[in-house]
């Protein structure tokens, strides 16, 4: 649940995610794109700053191991807000 309430927050802030949804230990939001180039932007940027964010097509997913403390969840946080920044300045 506190990975959802995060990604939520994140969609908040950047305006740039929807459809945030979760299934036990993955949580997943849509990119407003079709353009699956960008997604892949921002699969890349993160990827730069240390996260894997799993892309497919405008979908990103976080898929942290199941006892992930709370401080890496918010660097994930943090890493995919600014990738997200940085594709879509």
């Amino acid at each position: 649940h506190e990975m959802f309430v995060m990604m939520s927050e994140l969609a908040a802030r950047s305006g740039k995610l929807s459809n945030i949804r979760q299934l036990g230990a993955i949580v997943a939001a849509d990119l407003p794109i079709n353009d699956r180039r960008l997604s892949y932007a921002v699969f890349k940027e993160a990827l730069s700053y240390g996260a894997f964010l799993r892309p497919l097509g405008a979908t990103i997913y976080w898929m942290p191991p199941f006892v992930t403390e709370r401080k890496t969840l918010l660097e994930l946080q943090s890493i995919t807000e600014a990738a997200i920044e940085a594709v879509f300045v």
